[in-house]
């Protein structure tokens, strides 16, 4: 794979974004259990990098291949339950389930995988038209960004109690007109290395003091981390292959073959709403239809009996 940087300097962070192949594979057995194996391949520091975290159900190997310094880490285990959840504060959660039912015919099973969008359409909406459009390494949607974060850590901030003589609105608006001014990677650099002293001096106005501007920086910290991560998985690939027990009844997968279905998407499919991969099987119950088909026959041999003998009555 081919490795991309960006030389962007988001808010006090330093992002570079590389490509990892991510390989998912389940296998859905009639028993009740799921054998799965994930395989990702990469830089190494994009392989730790958590913006992607294996099931916590068995060990990891970590091999490297010498030739080309792509690392591999890989998870395999055979799984007994029938749901399995990786909530992740900042990296991509995801979770699957399995479920059966039967009827006199069939057995059916049901599989679905959803990984958790990410919601950035909604809550930083030029972020998301530069993923999108691939100029994420402009500073363009970085003034609205950063003055989301600004207001979301204000009001956080208040929720937990703060009690502050200003008017949140206002305060974002003169942090937005800060930010405005950003147009070189220099003085992002300098708001990088200033944090504290950057909001201490932008909030001279309203007559704050150290300590709040140290509440502040340490409160935005999970919105640059979220973010962060959520970039990490920028040119991310993630293919996944099922295999049902069965027919395939139906099925969201991009294509199959016979009993096995496949799935390809990246980051533009996870940047707002839930990805969701469906699918549904059956196993024909072959003593029960012998069964069912023996009684119809007893039946009507009965009931054309009881017919011949009342018409000889």
């Amino acid at each position: 794979m081919t490795k991309i940087s960006y030389k962007i300097l988001f808010l006090f962070l330093l992002i570079n974004i590389s490509c990892v192949e991510n390989i998912i594979f389940f296998q859905i057995h009639p028993n009740g259990k799921t054998y799965l194996k994930f395989k990702s391949s990469g830089d190494s520091l994009d392989i730790y990098n958590k913006d992607f975290n294996h099931p916590k159900i068995n060990s990891s190997l970590i091999n490297t291949n010498q030739n080309d310094s792509i690392w591999i880490m890989t998870t395999e285990a055979l799984y007994n339950d029938s749901i399995y959840i990786s909530s992740d504060k900042n990296g991509l959660s995801y979770r699957f389930k399995r479920w059966e039912e039967k009827n006199i015919f069939y057995t059916l099973y049901d599989f679905e995988v959803i990984f958790s969008g990410r919601k950035i359409k909604n809550n930083y909406p030029d972020l998301f038209t530069a993923i999108i459009n691939d100029k994420i390494d402009s500073l363009s949607w970085l003034p609205k960004v950063l003055t989301k974060i600004i207001s979301q850590s204000l009001y956080e901030l208040e929720k937990k109690g703060g009690d502050y003589d200003f008017n949140i609105d206002r305060v974002v608006n003169h942090f937005k007109n800060s930010f405005s001014r950003i147009n070189s990677y220099e003085k992002l650099e300098y708001i990088t290395k200033n944090r504290v002293e950057f909001i201490e001096n932008t909030m001279k106005p309203f007559k704050t003091n150290e300590e709040f501007a140290k509440k502040l920086a340490k409160q935005m910290e999970s919105h640059e981390k979220y973010l962060k991560t959520t970039l990490d998985l920028n040119d991310d690939i993630f293919k996944v292959k099922v295999i049902m027990p069965g027919q395939i009844l139906s099925s969201n997968a991009s294509t199959f073959n016979n009993d096995t279905l496949f799935w390809e998407f990246g980051l533009d499919s996870l940047l707002n709403n839930d990805y969701s991969l469906k699918a549904k099987s059956a196993i024909k119950i072959n003593k029960n239809v012998k069964k069912i088909s023996i009684l119809v026959i007893c039946l009507l041999l009965t009931l054309a009996i009881i017919i011949i003998s009342k018409a000889n009555k």
